[in-house]
């Protein structure tokens, strides 16, 4: 005899990873269409005429050129960080304001700016520098960009929430003992306070050397034992 079965209930986990993946995609479908317009319409050889016109320093005509790029970039992020937030109070996780999470978004858009202008700066430079071994010095000086970045990752997420050294001396000898078994040298232990703004959970091992810190969620910490948190650093 046939049976119907239940359908299980589903899973809010899934159900938010499926939404932000759409959000992600149709913000860079906006991106991509924003850059095909622009390339293939009247305003770009527009732009750049009036660019060679007004000024003659190619980093500023090369700013000014790519000006309508620019509103299209700050329209994706804003469609995006706004979409993100009521997808995040929808699924209960954000505590914040959207004015606070349109902020903290302009602040990391424009550090990824900074870096990306450093990588394309050093790239330029090199090659007007050594143009048959460019290459290789904007692949060394880059890698050592990309290396300090690395081991400043605590000191830029402190830009946006507090950074504290982990107050429970028990867990932090269990995950000191947990870099020892592994051969691991751990510089610091750091409680990575983000409750007030999500009720979401992280934590990440960064740096190389003694410059290697490890970073837990204040809402991790009081979700999980110390065990569970030294599984999560573990894997």
């Amino acid at each position: 005899m046939a049976t119907t079965g239940v359908a299980p209930p589903p899973n809010p986990g899934v159900a938010y990873t499926k939404r932000l993946r759409i959000v992600q995609e149709l913000h860079l479908l906006f991106l991509f269409l924003g850059v095909i317009l622009y390339g293939s319409s009247p305003l770009h050889p527009w732009a750049l005429a009036q660019a060679r016109d007004l000024v003659t320093n190619f980093y500023v005509q090369l700013a000014l050129c790519v000006a309508p790029l620019w509103i299209v970039a700050g329209l994706g992020l804003l469609f995006s960080a706004t979409a993100r937030y009521f997808l995040d109070r929808k699924f209960g996780l954000a505590k914040s304001s959207l004015w606070s999470r349109l902020l903290e978004t302009a602040k990391a858009s424009f550090i990824g700016f900074l870096l990306n202008c450093s990588i394309l700066e050093i790239t330029f430079a090199s090659q007007l520098k050594s143009p048959s071994l460019g290459w290789i010095w904007a692949a060394s000086l880059c890698s050592l960009l990309l290396l300090g970045i690395v081991n400043s990752i605590p000191w830029l997420l402190s830009l946006f929430y507090p950074l504290v050294p982990l107050a429970d001396a028990k867990l932090h000898d269990r995950l000191t003992q947990l870099g020892e078994k592994a051969g691991v040298k751990v510089g610091q232990i750091l409680e990575w306070r983000i409750a007030t703004r999500t009720r979401q959970a992280n934590a990440l091992v960064s740096g190389i050397g003694g410059a290697r810190r490890i970073l837990v969620t204040d809402t991790l910490l009081s979700e999980l034992s110390g065990e569970e948190v030294e599984a999560i650093i573990a894997h």
